[in-house]
Formats: structure tokens, sequence, C-alpha cells
């Protein structure tokens, strides 16, 4: 299968998907990645954490930027931005899970309705600078970004026991029981707008040892650009501007299935386009 038709696959999710999960999937989301930066030059997202280029961008955080970190072993992503309120100068982390059980996606007849954030905890900007805060902070995600824990895989119930199951998504469970509780303790909660979107995925397989499961950059990269334009726009031109910038994102996608990929491909995505 080529790469346009992977990619095709988590945009538009057609009627029929692949039955076994993708080889290259840090392929894929950079491919959709760079799909996105081509209609939008705001924002900045990371495949792949790395310690020294995260501690880099924060001593360059300007008030506009907003740092999206997708910790796939953990199944989540953290959003890290700026915010000035009565004129003191906080960073707010945000943190959501970016891909649902199989058992939950399976029982739904439809979409599944989240609301983003999942947790925000929010600090001043003087402990954020801290060097200390910040190499600590850094290294946690590291580990977090390349270390799988048993106690928040997901279990099987077989014969009694309940083995690690290697083909469902892992409780974010370090990042919002773990990592918030100690930003809050640092600085405090914070109640931010909420997001709902409805999260569309599928578990599709036959022989292969994992089943296809929509990319989670996909849902992470649309939540941080959503919350970004609703935070800077407000809430209704904020939620129009990402509707346009989805639609540009597809339109794009279209014209490069042109001649490539099935005509029922290409209608599925024009359907889409169309709503």
């Amino acid at each position: 299968m080529e790469p346009l038709d992977l990619v095709f696959n988590h945009l538009v999710l057609p009627p029929k998907l692949p039955n076994h999960r993708d080889l290259d999937t840090e392929a894929i989301g950079s491919a959709i990645l760079a799909r996105l930066q081509s209609a939008c030059r705001v924002g900045i997202a990371e495949a792949s954490f790395d310690a020294q280029h995260f501690l880099r961008d924060m001593a360059n955080f300007r008030p506009d930027d907003v740092f999206l970190l997708r910790i796939s072993e953990q199944n989540a992503a953290l959003l890290i931005r700026r915010h000035v309120q009565n004129e003191e100068h906080f960073v707010i982390f945000e943190v959501f899970e970016t891909s649902p059980l199989a058992k939950h996606v399976l029982e739904s007849d439809n979409a599944l309705e989240w609301d983003f954030p999942g947790r925000a905890a929010q600090i001043t900007l003087d402990v954020f600078q801290q060097p200390s805060f910040q190499e600590n902070l850094s290294r946690f995600l590291e580990q977090a970004a390349q270390e799988p824990l048993h106690r928040f895989a997901a279990r099987a119930n077989k014969a009694g026991a309940t083995p690690v199951e290697s083909r469902d998504t892992t409780d974010p469970g370090l990042l919002t029981q773990f990592l918030m509780p100690l930003l809050e303790a640092t600085g405090h909660s914070v109640d931010t707008i909420r997001v709902r979107k409805r999260v569309r995925d599928d578990v599709n397989i036959y022989k292969g040892e994992s089943p296809w499961r929509r990319d989670p950059s996909w849902l992470a990269l649309r939540v941080a650009v959503q919350r970004q334009l609703c935070l800077s726009m407000g809430n209704e031109n904020g939620r129009a501007s990402y509707k346009f910038l989805i639609c540009a994102v597809l339109a794009q996608l279209l014209k490069d299935c042109a001649g490539k990929l099935s005509p029922g491909m290409t209608l599925v995505l024009r359907a889409k386009l169309c709503r």
C-alpha cells in the first residue's frame, strides 16, 4: 500500500480499512503533520520526545507559543502554553488521552464524545523557568516517552489471569494521575474552557498481531489546533476557523488522490468534505 493510501485511511476513515496495524506509524504521523503544516503555519508538534530539544525550546518560550508533546508510550498528549492573568505570567499544562480503548470503540454505535483537555494545571512562569524544574520535567517526559509501564497497560481476562494486552491502548495515568498532581502541587489546578469532539476510530484485525487503529497523532494535532484557535479568537470564531483549516487539509488530500487512488476512495473523501 502506498503512503498516500495510509494517510488517507487515518484522515478520512473510509468504510474499508486494513485488517492489521500499520508498520511505520511514525512516518504516517509525520506525513499527517506535514499536511497540517502546509495548510497552517501555527503551532509546533514533535513526533518523538528529545530532552535536549525540549530544553532548547523552553529557553525560547514566547507568550504566543504552544507546544504539543505526544507521549505515544503513555497514550497521552501534553499541551504547554503561556497565559497572562492580572499582569502575572503563568504556564498552563493540559493533558488528554489520544486513543480510546478498543472495547469502547467496538461498543459504540457512533463516534465517541470526549471533552479536551482531560486535566489542566497552572504554575507561575518564574517556577517554570527554574533550570531544576525544566531539567526534571524533561527527564520525566523523556522516560515516559520511551518506557511503557505494566501498571498502566491494558489487561485481558484469560483463565482467571490478567496478562498484559499488547493489542490495546495504554491508560494515560502516568501523566493524568502522576505528573498532573505534581504540577498542581507546585502551582494549582485550573478549570480551562473545554472543547468537545466526536472521536471516530475503528478496530480492524484479521491475521495481524495488532489491529489497525486510527493514528493518535491526528487527534492530538486537531485538538491542539482547535484549542489554540478558540483561545486566541474566541470559541465561535475559533471553531469556524478550525473547520476551514480541516477542509483545506482534506481538499489538498483530494487533489493529491486524483488519478492515484480508486474512484471509490475519492468519492468517500468528497462526501466527507461536503458534510
